[in-house]
């Protein structure tokens, strides 16, 4: 009989379960580790670099990934340790191991990303304006939630009527420490993607990953969620 652990980490809300295979009574470690890889957090272009060789230095069998939002941040964290954690998952991924888009791709085409230009365009001379005189800046600066609320309900027609989608939206909640920033983490015009990772979530391991074991879920399927919560279930066995 295969004996099984049970682990959830929960972090702000956000819950990563893991099921580990304890079969050989070999101890599996997991590492959570919160990245804060947003623009909202100070140096985050600094930090960036630093990150992956950080969990390099980490001996644990599974990697736990918080707040990892952007889909460059992931290909190049996916990049340094893939010599250590080769496997890897998030509900970004259309597989394991497998961080890509749907959809075909040619020579040259137009990157997918969460925002178009027209809606970063809205966000910038609209909706930032509207939160400026409303007051919701400064209710985001206490609490990204709440002042998410506040520009819902006080610039609702501004966004009904330019029609900015809520990936869109969470890109600004996560990145909108400058103008710069929006630009730079939410809309791209060509070459990879740089969509957003729902929840920010993404596990890595030395060992394989189960493909009919290892699924993302959010905690409220069908609904258009501004701020996704969910979690990762994946089971790891045979680490050394």
């Amino acid at each position: 009989m295969s004996l099984h652990t049970t682990v959830v980490v929960v972090v702000a809300g956000i819950a990563l379960l893991l099921l580990l295979d304890a079969a050989e009574a070999g101890c599996k470690t997991v590492t959570t580790f919160n990245t804060a890889l947003t623009s909202r957090v100070d140096r985050y272009w600094s930090r960036k670099d630093l990150i992956a060789n950080a969990l390099a230095a980490e001996s644990a069998d599974v990697l736990c990934l918080q707040e990892l939002w952007y889909e460059d941040d992931m290909r190049e964290i996916i990049e340094d340790l893939k010599s250590i954690y080769p496997h890897h998952y998030s509900g970004l991924h259309t597989g394991i191991n497998q961080l890509k888009s749907d959809r075909e791709r040619g020579w040259f085409s137009l990157a997918e990303s969460a925002c178009t230009i027209s809606q970063v365009g809205s966000l910038i001379w609209d909706v930032l304006p509207c939160a400026l005189r409303k007051g919701c800046i400064g209710v985001f600066r206490k609490s990204s939630e709440a002042g998410l609320g506040c520009v819902a309900k006080e610039c609702k027609e501004i966004l009904q009527q330019d029609n900015i989608d809520a990936k869109c939206v969470s890109c600004l909640v996560i990145s909108s420490s400058s103008v710069s920033d929006i630009t730079s983490r939410c809309w791209k015009a060509y070459g990879d993607d740089l969509r957003l990772n729902p929840s920010g979530l993404m596990v890595m391991s030395k060992t394989v990953l189960p493909k009919d074991e290892t699924f993302y879920s959010p905690y409220f399927p069908g609904q258009d969620m501004v701020l996704h919560r969910g979690y990762i279930q994946t089971e790891a066995s045979n680490a050394s």
